[in-house]
């Protein structure tokens, strides 16, 4: 009977041991180390895909074209990270042409990710970078 009750306390000393190890760890992290965790959310979002190849233009037998690639690309956010809401919808309707309305309505969405707007052409985004830079 003792053989088990030691065998119960050390068992639970041993539990107790590494839940506070734990403990200590998690209290580390969520307290002297929330930049770098937040920092490490934030580059999570963020993706570069890169195409690494591109279709060649079709001819007829005549060598008229017949079909062209085109350099497109896509907007999107993530409401719940824009503080001013009507302040970006004001800035992107402007750049984009598209209704501010609309734009405040997807960006005060509880959604995590929104289109704002899709397979567009490179030049009028770019304008809209130097836009906001500004």
């Amino acid at each position: 009977m003792k053989q088990i009750k030691l065998r119960v306390i050390i068992v639970g000393a041993i539990f107790t041991f590494f839940f506070i190890i734990i403990g200590v760890k998690a209290m580390y992290l969520q307290v002297f180390r929330c930049s770098w965790l937040s920092q490490k959310a934030a580059d999570q979002y963020e993706v570069s895909f890169k195409s690494s190849g591109k279709r060649g233009t079709i001819f007829d037998r005549n060598l008229r074209e017949m079909a062209v690639s085109i350099d497109v690309m896509s907007i999107a956010a993530h409401p719940t990270q824009i503080e001013n809401s009507k302040n970006a919808a004001k800035l992107l309707s402007k750049a984009l042409n598209i209704d501010g309305k609309l734009l405040v309505n997807k960006l005060k969405s509880k959604k995590k990710f929104v289109w704002i707007k899709r397979k567009h052409i490179r030049k009028t985004l770019d304008r809209l970078l130097i836009r906001i830079q500004i």
